[in-house]
């Protein structure tokens, strides 16, 4: 998404890439370096959640924590909605995509 803006109030909307799922993103807080929250709505299905992504320096390093809570309000029925399939989900975003995309672009 090349017009993302980490600001406050900024909408955006994501899929499952499949046409089944959609979700209306809203930025809610920024700290720059440390902190970004956002609402995570179900556009089609039930769920509103809040995603929170924080950094902390750790020496050298830094630790990334991400945060997703309000799960319960989902259809945790749906086979897209289990505690896995968010889990598995930022996995895979976290874990394979971004570093791949960095790396590309680098």
């Amino acid at each position: 998404m090349s017009d993302f803006k980490p600001e406050v109030g900024f909408e955006y909307t994501i899929g499952d890439g499949k046409g089944n799922m959609k979700h209306k993103l809203r930025i809610t807080e920024v700290q720059p370096g440390k902190k970004l929250v956002h609402t995570f709505e179900n556009i089609t299905q039930p769920g509103f959640s809040h995603v929170t992504f924080e950094l902390f320096d750790e020496g050298q390093q830094t630790r990334f924590l991400l945060t997703h809570t309000g799960l319960e309000t989902f259809p945790l029925e749906t086979p897209g909605y289990t505690r896995k399939n968010f889990e598995d989900g930022w996995g895979y975003l976290f874990v394979t995509s971004l570093p791949a995309y960095l790396e590309k672009n680098s």
